[in-house]
């Protein structure tokens, strides 16, 4: 779209466009002026890692908000009660079932931990999944 163009963008959106065209046309020497390159190299470094921080955080916020909203909602998640062998079993019988993709690879090559938890995460999609459908 260009700038003449009508549409319903925000009403900076013009003045934002306008102001990347100009940097992109502005020539680098210009940009760093009296900026080493160096110097520029540990700016943008600081930038990456103060915006990777601040993801960080909304990222724990939201994890955090999550996890009080399941504690509101019917308390921690609960511990899967099942044998090694029944774990594989039910895993066995979803590798035929159309709401599952499961990784081509044996059962027998998994560790008992990694049954248990892909069984856990199984069951969790199917409660979800009857939770939506009973909406």
């Amino acid at each position: 779209m260009t700038m003449g163009q009508s549409s319903n963008k925000h009403p900076t959106a013009a003045f934002l466009e306008a102001q990347f065209h100009d940097l992109v046309a502005t020539p680098d020497s210009e940009i760093l002026a009296g900026t080493t390159e160096d110097e520029a190299r540990a700016f943008g470094l600081a930038l990456v890692r103060s915006a990777k921080a601040a993801v960080a955080k909304r990222k724990f916020a939201a994890a955090k908000a999550a996890l009080a909203r399941g504690a509101e909602a019917g308390g921690a998640a609960k511990p899967v009660l099942v044998s090694v062998a029944e774990a594989r079993a039910f895993i066995a019988a979803a590798a035929n079932d159309v709401r599952f993709t499961l990784a081509a690879r044996e059962l027998d090559e998994m560790s008992d931990e990694d049954i248990l938890r892909l069984y856990a995460t199984m069951q969790q999609v199917l409660a979800d999944a009857k939770g939506e459908s009973e909406k």
